[in-house]
């Protein structure tokens, strides 16, 4: 497995172009995969190594890696689908 790989494995599948040049990939191979269709944008500089439906862990991974260090989610609609409680508010600070 490439560090690429375990990166992705570790962020639900997503990535963000400095983390892809900075373990060695170049533009070119970032481009090749999204052309190619192996990759999708899901954010600006923010990729799914996979295609198809994203879920909920990895669309709030891709918001965070989105808005950069700091950024925090509210998990507050996750639990008021577990019952939780009542609120079905999601919070995502930039």
């Amino acid at each position: 497995m490439s560090r690429v790989e375990a990166l992705a494995g570790a962020q639900f599948g997503i990535l963000t172009r400095a983390q892809c040049l900075g373990l060695g990939m170049t533009p070119d191979a970032i481009r090749w995969l999204l052309r190619s269709g192996r990759w999708r944008r899901v954010h600006h500089g923010v990729y799914a190594e996979h295609v198809g439906t994203l879920e909920w862990h990895a669309r709030v991974s891709a918001a965070l890696l989105s808005c950069g260090d700091g950024a925090v989610a509210s998990i507050a609609r996750q639990l008021g689908s577990m019952d939780c409680w009542t609120t079905t508010r999601t919070t995502l600070r930039c």
